[in-house]
């Protein structure tokens, strides 16, 4: 049995009534599951037992979850180990920890808000401190064993640095089967087939996959240089392509030039981005909406010098006006948020964390891009897809509620067995 103390505010509003639930994280990317710890008031320090049939060692953080407006904050975390060890997170007094998001004008943007904590081995003979109001310009009282600042000490809702930092460049070594895979707007579950253009490097082909249990896949069209598109020309490879999510089929007096319905992608290709239009139609007629600009214009990927892949998170795209995405760069990956509207204004939802956090994920240390399985979106509220890394893939299932909780459906296959991949 772990035991959980976490220490709230003694200031204005830092206590919730709503339910916080909770779940360890270890060093091997394993989790427990979801443990409800119940309501918290400002300036107490409630335990709780998370109950585990054996010692799984030291975790390394802790992840807790609540759903609604109802802010909470928090000055420390420690928890207790079956075999005596404690683990702590230590806020630094002027920046205490924010279970909330920015936008407080919609209530849809609070539901599910994640927090990870990261954990440090902790003296077990000192207590965390009783949480108390510091004194203006004065720092929060910290336990005596403990330095200033704890490295975690940031909120999670800002775009703050990863636990470590993510990598600057693409390990050159590592060879991708499938870069990025585009679902092609006007051609999806059309008489029971649907088409994708699947990017290798600089180079792209055309598939079609059917609807049913077999799911036949065929090629439409052999491979042509991405330098053929109007709207890549410049670009050496594809990193990933991202719909920009109230830019899909908008119709082509809001942005098309010929007569067809248009949609708009952001496009990643190493430390640059474009935005580019298509349009429906059998020519599928293309061009680039202006010039390349660096990842770090975007605030939602700060920290991040490239882009691998982008999964939308099923259940959660264009709700009130905003749609949510994990984003991957390397062996990290975030949560973020995008908002309708010409601005596009997007924010990180939650900080950076290992791939191999997700159950799906297992035995990954990245994942290059994602291809949807047609028939099987919001099927009982799970959505499936293949994920591709290096020369693997796997079909990985997400549960549309609250934790979106994922699993692994089918294990590793080499990418060589998918023949309109090859």
């Amino acid at each position: 049995m772990y035991k959980v103390r976490i220490a709230v505010a003694d200031i204005n509003e830092a206590g919730t009534d709503e339910k916080v639930q909770a779940r360890l994280v270890f060093r091997d990317g394993c989790s427990t599951v979801w443990t409800m710890l119940g309501t918290f008031q400002r300036g107490t320090s409630p335990a709780f037992d998370i109950v585990l049939e054996q010692d799984l060692g030291t975790p390394t953080g802790i992840e807790l979850m609540k759903n609604g407006p109802d802010n909470l904050c928090l000055t420390a975390i420690e928890v207790i180990c079956p075999g005596g060890a404690v683990a702590r997170w230590i806020g630094d007094g002027s920046i205490r920890e924010w279970l909330a998001h920015e936008t407080s004008d919609r209530y849809d943007t609070y539901f599910g808000v994640r927090s990870l904590f990261d954990l440090s081995p902790a003296d077990p003979t000192t207590a965390i401190a009783r949480p108390a109001a510091p004194p203006a310009a004065q720092p929060a009282a910290q336990p005596a064993a403990q330095p200033a600042a704890q490295p975690m000490a940031q909120p999670a809702t800002q775009p703050v640095a990863p636990p470590a930092a993510p990598p600057t460049t693409r390990p050159t070594a590592r060879a991708a089967a499938v870069h990025a895979v585009l679902p092609v707007p006007d051609h999806q579950r059309v008489n029971g087939k649907s088409r994708f253009w699947a990017f290798n490097g600089d180079h792209y082909r055309l598939i079609e996959i059917s609807d049913g249990p077999d799911r036949t896949a065929s090629i439409v069209a052999r491979d042509r240089p991405i330098s053929q598109c109007p709207a890549l020309v410049g670009l050496p490879a594809l990193d990933t392509i991202w719909p920009v999510p109230d830019r899909q089929r908008i119709g082509p007096l809001d942005g098309g030039e010929g007569t067809e319905p248009t949609s708009e992608f952001w496009v990643f290709s190493g430390d640059r981005y474009r935005k580019i239009s298509i349009e429906d139609g059998p020519a599928h007629t293309n061009r680039a909406l202006g010039e390349d600009h660096p990842i770090r214009d975007w605030s939602a990927l700060d920290g991040f010098s490239f882009l691998d892949a982008v999964l939308p998170v099923p259940g959660h795209q264009r709700v009130n006006g905003t749609s949510r995405y994990w984003v991957f760069s390397g062996d990290r990956y975030r949560l973020i948020e995008i908002e309708d509207g010409p601005a596009h204004t997007n924010t990180i939802i939650t900080p950076d964390r290992p791939v191999g956090q997700w159950a799906a994920f297992e035995g990954w240390t990245h994942v290059d891009t994602f291809l949807p399985v047609p028939d099987h979106q919001g099927v009982f509220d799970k959505s499936r897809f293949w994920a591709f890394s290096g020369d693997r893939f796997r079909i990985i299932e997400i549960d549309h509620g609250v934790g979106h909780a994922d699993n692994l459906v089918a294990g590793d296959r080499p990418v060589s067995q998918w023949a309109t991949l090859t």
